[in-house]
């Protein structure tokens, strides 16, 4: 190997290395590989004496495993299974690889920055606008010319070999003081019809812990923006044609203006954001309730044709996208359409809880839209059987396990274009269903109570081909044998791999996450001992048990070697889905409560007694710093309803003592909790 010529084009990037060694009898090679990025090989060449030595690698791996550990901590989780709570800090110690680490830089005033450490693709660093005066240096003051981040600044410092006269932390702080943050972004490929759905997900993460602030996150802060972009969906005239075979598609449904692109780059800054006298004139912003209501009602607009799911009227689908020929057939989403109710709910009881007083101001574009949307609701349910189409009993269960729709033109007409195209003007169509998706009860399950039984739902699920029987796991979608190749390219891989018909680890934690959230904790315990890593056979998953898979081949797989296996390890948004479960498991998912009483804390653990220590104990932290144990000699199920809370005993970090003999922590208490002026709770449970 170390003969040939070394080729690094066109190959996937790898760590080996060949060498030569004669090895006695009882003795041994170390072998170390270090990996990383700096901007010139010349810095790592200069140090090549310090950096290949034992001592230094062995000193960097012992600082790199602190680290860990520190980060780590914050979830840090003790239980009857070890290796459970080994695999707890690996979720969070990948996902915050995955999305970045939130850190509050300072810049002298009450409201520092936040800024994202250890992020890749999907958790972009957030660029700070430089003014900063600096006086006889020219490096430094060009840097300030443009936007930068902290860590390029740093870099730009040590590579120009500039001398300060403090230390750097001083220097960058000084310099954030003088920055602004700012927010950058730009147009990719199209739009997809699930990221919308994601906002909610952060918004009850947020009101779990701060109830109290709920007027004050929706109604307060007038900083939400709207991306201004160069691209547009077209309306439908624009973008159903006919094909040279007949079939009528909807593609080009995304357009690019040149125009409006000279324009977002003729300005000097905040350039993505939408600005008021046709884009020439301030920043248009907007409150969160504002702008949440605008979403809800552009979503509204866009039902498909039977009323049954969100359309895929952009050129991109939905959470899955190796279904990406979805949008060309007219598609729509069942699951989104879930998450429109459920958004639609959470704007309707918040606006119970706001001031009488408060005033909406809402873009006159959105007020026109929402109007003709209540005009055109009212011709709908006027000319439809309105016992059917309001009927709150109707369980849409079938519905919510189909999932995905497309549809065909059965009444248009064709006309051409000035470029002799062939668009179509069409009246009526006919929908063609898909097989079962994961997504769908999995979303559907958000709404449990509103359009779908959560029990019922459950066992239609493990009566169909989305329950995988020899893995006891729960596959993306059922066979897609016999389905259009148009639907994507899901359809032309093989059964039982990546997107089809795959235990899909993502979309199956998102499913098992909802399943605890809607109540069905003896089926939730039941699945994890199949579904989660650590309970796994090492042998059979093929790679360490403490880290999650993109997807594991399932018993669709013509290649039973391989059931059971998982493929392209950790950096999965499975790590996030874990850690909204654990927080449910260990608190009940909603600790902090708030009415006239004022603030309140009910810890409501959902574990099962199989979890608890010999001696009836299970740990966590909370909050990221306060160790929570639970005594629980009996090990019941604390989701029991024999089992409750009957005693806090907390600790302070001033070193008081207080024992409270309720369920419920009121004000004072729940308030130190939340300001971590407590570092351990003891909690006990019992009947």
């Amino acid at each position: 190997m170390v003969s040939q010529q070394s080729v690094t084009t066109n190959k996937v990037p790898c760590g080996f290395s060949g060498y030569t060694a004669r090895l006695a009898a009882g003795t041994a090679v170390n072998h170390c590989t270090i990996i990383g990025h700096v901007n010139d090989i010349h810095s790592i060449n200069e140090r090549i004496t310090e950096i290949a030595t034992m001592p230094y690698i062995e000193r960097k791996a012992e600082e790199a495993k602190a680290l860990i550990e520190e980060l780590t901590d914050e979830m840090a989780t003790r239980t009857s299974i070890p290796l459970f709570d080994e695999y707890c800090r690996q979720n969070y110690l990948d996902n915050l690889l995955r999305g970045g680490y939130p850190l509050l830089l300072d810049n002298s005033t009450d409201q520092p920055f936040v800024y994202h450490v250890f992020s890749r693709k999907h958790g972009e660093l957030e660029p700070l606008l430089g003014q900063v005066e600096v006086a006889d240096h020219s490096s430094l003051r060009a840097f300030f010319q443009s936007s930068f981040t902290p860590g390029e600044l740093i870099q730009h410092i040590i590579h120009d070999n500039i001398a300060l006269k403090q230390t750097v932390e001083t220097f960058v702080t000084e310099a954030l003081k003088h920055s602004e943050q700012c927010y950058e972004a730009d147009f990719g490929e199209g739009f997809w019809i699930d990221h919308w759905t994601y906002n909610m997900d952060l918004i009850e993460s947020y009101l779990s812990i701060y109830p109290d602030k709920q007027e004050e996150l929706l109604l307060a802060t007038r900083e939400y923006m709207y991306y201004d972009s160069p691209a547009w969906v077209q309306p439908r005239r624009n973008k159903c044609v006919q094909m040279k075979d007949g079939r009528i598609r909807q593609y080009g449904a995304v357009v690019e203006s040149k125009e409006k692109e000279a324009q977002l780059h003729a300005r000097d800054r905040d350039v993505h954001w939408v600005r008021t006298e046709h884009g020439s004139g301030e920043i248009y912003k907007s409150n969160l309730y504002e702008k949440l209501l605008s979403l809800a009602a552009i979503k509204l607009s866009t039902l498909d044709p039977e009323g049954l799911g969100i359309e895929m009227e952009a050129g991109k689908p939905g959470w899955n996208d190796s279904m990406n020929g979805l949008p060309g057939l007219f598609a729509s989403g069942f699951s989104e359409l879930c998450e429109l109710q459920r958004l639609v709910r959470f704007l309707i009881h918040a606006q119970v809880k706001l001031s009488g007083d408060s005033v909406l101001r809402l873009p006159r574009e959105v007020a026109k839209l929402i109007q003709q949307l209540k005009l055109a609701m009212e011709e709908y349910y006027h000319d439809s059987d309105e016992a059917d189409y309001r009927d709150e009993s109707k369980d849409y269960s079938f519905w919510s396990r189909i999932s995905l729709f497309y549809y065909e033109a059965r009444e248009f007409e064709v006309q051409e274009d000035d470029c002799g195209g062939k668009l179509v003007n069409i009246h009526s169509f006919e929908r063609k269903d898909t097989p079962y998706f994961l997504e769908g009860p999995t979303r559907a399950m958000k709404v449990v109570g509103d359009i779908v039984n959560g029990q019922e739902l459950y066992r239609q699920i493990r009566q169909s081909g989305l329950y995988d029987r020899k893995l006891g796991m729960y596959k993306v979608n059922e066979s897609l044998a016999g389905q259009p190749f148009e639907l994507g390219r899901s359809r032309a891989f093989t059964p039982g791999w990546l997107e089809n018909e795959s235990i899909f680890m993502h979309m199956e934690f998102k499913y098992l996450l909802e399943c605890l959230r809607a109540g069905l904790y003896t089926e939730f315990f039941s699945d994890i001992k199949k579904a989660f890593p650590p309970f796994m056979d090492p042998e059979v998953y093929g790679r360490s048990t403490l880290e999650n898979s993109s997807f594991i081949a399932s018993i669709a797989n013509p290649d039973a070697s391989l059931h059971g296996t998982g493929y392209i390890a950790r950096l999965s948004g499975s790590t996030a889905e874990f850690i909204h479960m654990w927080l449910w498991m260990m608190t009940g998912g909603q600790p902090f409560g708030y009415d006239h009483r004022g603030l309140s804390l009910r810890l409501e653990p959902k574990l099962p007694g199989w979890l608890f220590t010999a001696t009836g104990e299970l740990s966590f932290c909370f909050l990221g710093s306060c160790q929570v144990t639970y005594f629980n000699t009996d090990r019941k199920d604390t989701y029991a309803p024999e089992c409750r809370v009957t005693q806090y005993v907390l600790y302070y970090v001033s070193g008081e003592k207080k024992t409270i003999c309720q369920a419920v922590l009121d004000q004072k208490e729940a308030q130190d909790v939340r300001d971590r002026l407590i570092s351990r709770i003891e909690v006990c449970l019992g009947t």
